[in-house]
Parts: C-alpha cells; structure tokens; sequence
C-alpha cells in the first residue's frame, strides 16, 4: 500500500505541537518558551516600563507545591526593578505580560533562575537537573524609578533624622533608668552596670570557658525581647561566641550561682543597627542572667 507521506508528517507535526500544549495543563507559551498562566487581570491597570519598580506578591515554589520564598511572610515587600529578559523565558519576560492589579502563575528553569536573576554562585542542593520552579505572582504597585528613588530619599533622611534623634537620647534614657531605680553601682568605663542580685560561689567565669546562663533580656520599658525560660540555658563561649559585647563583659564578673542584671548601653549591644522591630537603633538593654554552670 502506498504511504501516505504528508499525512504523516501532518499528524506527526500535530502530536508535537499538543504535547507541548500538554505538558504544563491550563499554561500556554510564550515565543520564547515561556509557560505562563493568568489568573486575573485589570483592563484598566498600568502597564510596567522598564526600569519601573514592581511591588509584587510573590510565592515560589517546586513542582511538587514545596514553598521556596512567600513575600507574605515577610516584614516587607517584595521589590523588583523590570528589566530586559536576561535569558530566554525568565521572569522579566513574564512580569512585562502583567498589568498593575494582574496576577499570574509562571514556571522557570531553576538553574537559569538561580544562576542569572538570582546571582546565586551555584545552585541549591535541592535543585535537579531540567527542574522547574513556580512562580506565583501579582503586581501590588508600579512606580516610575525616578519615583521610588525620590522616595526612598527622603526616607533614607527620616530615618537619618531618628537615628539622630534616638542617639542623642540614649545617655538621657539611661541616667532617667538608673536614679528611678535607685541604681547604687557605677559603670565601667564602656558604660556597662553591674548589678549584682545573688553572689556565686561556684567557679568563676573565665574567657575561653563555656558558660551556661539562665536569662531574660528586656528594653529599659520593661518589653521582653528574649528568654531562655521554657527552654534548655544558653551556652557560649566566653570571649569568643557571638554575643553581645555587654555579656562578655558582665558574664565574667560571675561565678557559677550567682545572678546579676546587665544594664548594657547600645554600644555594647546592637548599636546603630539595632535587631529586628523589637531593639531599635541605639537601644540600651537590661538583662538578668543567672550563671547556672561552666564547662
């Protein structure tokens, strides 16, 4: 029987074409082999520039719905500047599909994005050859770089102005503190008081020795921003371990048993820095610490 040989290749040639419709269900593909998927979008939203900032929510995740990284859960929002694709079907070519109010799902090679957009010197453990990750994402806000950079100026000069400001204050705070509560003791000369509640007769602390600790750490306020209780003591080695300066200086007035509070000036804490929304830039700390052991 005599073959048909168009008909073969037409129907060889559809069979590729849906399967690679099929491969990701309910997705279609860019030119460049992006898959993508939208979900919602606003006939009236403004439509991204590059070079404008996105504000995006945004959740990635592996085939398998494992969670990567969700804005959500985080203290702030995700930020991104739209730019040129950086390779073929990367996430700067799906976000420049997306209007301000638009939300869509779109999939990625995870080495491409971890190596190129993410800078990344080499890709996670968990990353498999020819893996793909899920991107998640709705445009929240679209502002003009020129925009945003004015913004985060005059942000930048707030936040100046504040560390100024709570700077300036901290020596006043912690004299205010000191006489309120009858503070007889002096500090040393970095600013640190000992205030001694139970004298030990164990084995003094000494540099280079794993010291056990008991402690409740508070704002001069009375606002508790850690403890050890309900939970194991704290170890660390004194002289060495990164804590606090304050504890260094302090734990080593101890010997085991005994119990003291630490009135410790930003500069022996966290400094201008400050750790997370609970110790702001310049922020004198109190600690009571109980030395329960030494290794």
């Amino acid at each position: 029987m005599k073959r048909n040989t168009s008909l073969i290749l037409m129907i060889a040639m559809a069979a590729v074409v849906l399967s690679a419709c099929s491969k990701y269900k309910g997705f279609d593909k860019t030119d460049n082999g992006l898959y993508y998927k939208i979900h919602t979008t606003s006939e009236d939203g403004v439509k991204p520039q590059i070079g404008d900032v996105l504000t995006l929510t945004m959740v990635y995740r592996t085939e398998n719905d494992s969670i990567i990284e969700d804005s959500r859960t985080k203290p702030y929002p995700f930020m991104i500047v739209l730019s040129e694709p950086q390779f073929k079907a990367d996430i700067y070519e799906g976000l420049a599909l997306l209007k301000l109010g638009d939300s869509a799902t779109f999939i990625l090679r995870a080495d491409s994005f971890y190596l190129v957009t993410a800078g990344f010197p080499e890709v996670p453990a968990y990353v498999t050859k020819d893996m793909m990750l899920y991107f998640d994402c709705k445009v929240e806000e679209v502002k003009p770089r020129a925009q945003f950079e004015q913004e985060m100026a005059e942000y930048q000069r707030q936040q100046e102005q504040e560390l100024a400001k709570n700077k300036e204050s901290e020596p006043e705070i912690i004299a205010n503190y000191v006489k309120e509560n009858n503070i007889k003791v002096k500090p040393n000369a970095d600013g640190l008081y000992y205030i001694e509640l139970l004298k030990g007769t164990g084995a003094k602390a000494e540099k280079g020795k794993t010291c056990v600790v008991n402690y409740k750490g508070t704002t001069l306020d009375g606002k508790v921003f850690d403890s050890s209780e309900g939970r194991q003591p704290f170890e660390f080695v004194l002289g060495q371990d990164a804590v606090i300066e304050g504890w260094h200086q302090g734990i080593a007035l101890m010997k085991v048993g005994g119990k003291a509070q630490l009135l410790i000036p930003s500069a022996l804490a966290y400094g201008e820095r400050g750790a997370g929304n609970s110790i702001l830039p310049f922020t004198p700390l109190l600690f009571d610490v109980e030395l329960v052991g030494i290794k």
